[in-house]
């Protein structure tokens, strides 16, 4: 990654707002130096707040999560029935990830369950296919947080995802079952699969829950700068228009 240089220059306040901290080698190190070097004082994590005390350990000590801004999706009432996965087929990065999609490949068509499966997609396309799709399966990494989670929920669709570590502050918000659907390997998630395809209603309500918990606990783009904001010059730590927003869970 490029990281912008000779930003110790600038004369006001510096958030630096951190993606991923789990891939490759030394990503959380080399952001701590880079952050260190450039005299950042604030740090938001979008992705793994479990890593946040690396940062408060080497002296980066206001820094927090930031859930993320919530994305508004158009209501569309014939959804695509059976499974929706987007992401690659295979990958090395992602080897959990890819045997997945290569066990419900080969199982759901003996239940007459449809899997579409789509690559990387454009963005208008990704979306669109998240709103049409009644049911999506993710599998994290490491059983950490990934973004995608959030975006299953405000398409308004039923999400299926690996169990996450508690660290990830995923149940903070949303509760097994009632929000979403976690599944602790790839035999339970066929048999959790195969019992809500039979049963649409708990499918649409379960989905419409998740779908609203998501969009009125989350920040919005308008709200996000005044946040912003109160992250960086007030330090406060309530909520922004009765949305959560970062400082609302600030935990460092």
């Amino acid at each position: 990654t490029c990281f912008p240089k000779n930003l110790s220059k600038l004369k006001c306040p510096k958030i630096a707002i951190v993606a991923d901290t789990h891939h490759i080698l030394h990503s959380i190190s080399s952001i701590i130096l880079y952050m260190k070097r450039e005299n950042f004082k604030h740090m938001l994590t979008a992705s793994q707040p479990a890593h946040l005390h690396f940062f408060y350990e080497a002296g980066i000590r206001h820094s927090a999560f930031e859930p993320p801004i919530a994305l508004k999706f158009e209501i569309v009432k014939n959804k695509k029935f059976g499974v929706t996965y987007i992401g690659k087929r295979w990958s090395s990065s992602h080897p959990c990830r890819s045997r997945m999609v290569q066990f419900l490949e080969k199982k759901l068509p003996k239940y007459n369950i449809p899997f579409h499966h789509y690559n990387r997609l454009p963005y208008l396309n990704w979306l669109k296919v998240l709103s049409r799709s009644k049911m999506i399966v993710i599998s994290s990494l490491n059983g950490q947080f990934t973004p995608q989670i959030y975006s299953c929920l405000f398409a308004g669709a039923l999400c299926f995802v690996d169990e996450l570590s508690s660290q990830t502050f995923l149940y903070r918000f949303f509760e097994p079952g009632k929000h979403l659907v976690t599944w602790h390997s790839f035999e339970d998630l066929l048999e959790k699969i195969i019992y809500y395809y039979n049963h649409p209603v708990e499918v649409e309500a379960i989905a419409k829950a998740g779908k609203f918990q998501a969009e009125n606990n989350f920040a919005t783009y308008e709200s996000r700068g005044l946040t912003f904001s109160d992250f960086v010059f007030e330090k406060k730590t309530s909520t922004c228009s009765n949305k959560f927003s970062f400082s609302s869970i600030f935990i460092l």
